[in-house]
């Protein structure tokens, strides 16, 4: 897109945009003319949104827990092109291509299920020890990696396990761990507030990504799709997540909700939380009945949406 080169070189970053160009010209050299057009695009449009984000926090006027509620709502949009929401449209054009049944579609979508609860406490752990700045950014490179590997798969258990990998890693779709928790550690009044305004990048993601899978399909085939999708995913998050999350609010001179830390202003507004321990949360009724809650519904919701698209083809 011509007119976001034009107003991506008048920013200042403008000389680390040089490197894009020429990751561009080496990919269309080894043939991947479509990967690479996507590719110095998509560097193009999150270098002007990451230069706005910037002025934004250079102005004071915005809490900086609502730019990790925006990081985190754009990567919840992004993860419902990884294999998600837009799972289902995968399905005709793949087994047919592999003789590969539709039960081994549900498979695929358990295993991811499956490893993401085995590896959700480490996971956790990790969030809380390091934050998630760098582990999304991980997660992402590697779900990124299964993309590719998609693309070239072969049989039902090389489909099974790149979906146990991304479960694994925790892109486990719609509300993983990566993109849930870390908001939690920068709110605690507008807690319920941030996390709905985050889960909006989920239907938002769905909204964006369903269709524009299908045109990619319809174009490049589901093996291209596969790859152009994973280009996207990590060209998109992999940026926003290094520069912009950071672990608590701390970090930053602030507390949860936005007060400034060293302030003597408003103390009454700064709100303490009981933190619940491991061990007394799994000895409460309210965490298991919450655990069966969520199970049950994400369980109807992934069912729903991974069968209802090729039902209806």
């Amino acid at each position: 897109m011509l007119f976001l080169h034009v107003i991506a070189v008048r920013l200042p970053q403008r000389d680390l945009l040089e490197p894009v160009g020429y990751i561009g010209q080496l990919l269309r050299s080894m043939g991947l003319l479509l990967i690479g057009v996507y590719f110095v695009d998509i560097v193009y449009l999150i270098t002007i949104v990451c230069t706005l984000i910037q002025k934004i926090i250079a102005s004071n006027r915005v809490y900086y827990g609502w730019v990790i509620v925006f990081v985190m709502a754009v990567s919840s949009a992004v993860s419902m092109g990884m294999g998600s929401l837009n799972f289902g449209l995968y399905i005709k054009p793949m087994g047919e291509d592999l003789s590969i049944g539709r039960a081994a579609f549900g498979w695929a979508s358990t295993a991811r299920g499956a490893s993401g609860a085995i590896t959700g406490p480490v996971i956790g752990r990790l969030l809380d020890k390091y934050g998630a700045r760098w582990l999304l950014a991980v997660s992402v490179i590697v779900a990124g990696m299964c993309m590719f590997g998609l693309a070239k798969v072969q049989t039902e258990l090389h489909l099974i396990a790149a979906f146990a990998v991304m479960g694994l890693i925790g892109m486990n779709g719609p509300g993983s761990l990566v993109t849930s928790v870390p908001i939690t550690k920068w709110f605690i009044r507008d807690r319920g507030k941030a996390l709905a305004f985050s889960a909006v990048g989920i239907s938002v993601g769905a909204v964006v990504f369903v269709p524009l899978t299908q045109i990619f399909i319809d174009k490049y085939n589901w093996q291209g799709a596969w790859i152009i999708l994973a280009v996207i995913c990590m060209s998109v998050v992999i940026p926003l997540s290094i520069l912009f999350v950071r672990k608590e609010p701390e970090d930053v001179g602030l507390v949860p909700d936005g007060i400034l830390e060293n302030s003597d202003d408003n103390p009454d507004e700064i709100l303490d939380e009981y933190s619940w321990t491991l061990s007394q949360a799994l000895r409460t009724s309210s965490m298991w009945t919450l655990t069966l809650a969520f199970s049950l519904l994400s369980l109807a919701i992934l069912t729903l949406a991974l069968h209802r698209i090729p039902a209806f083809m």
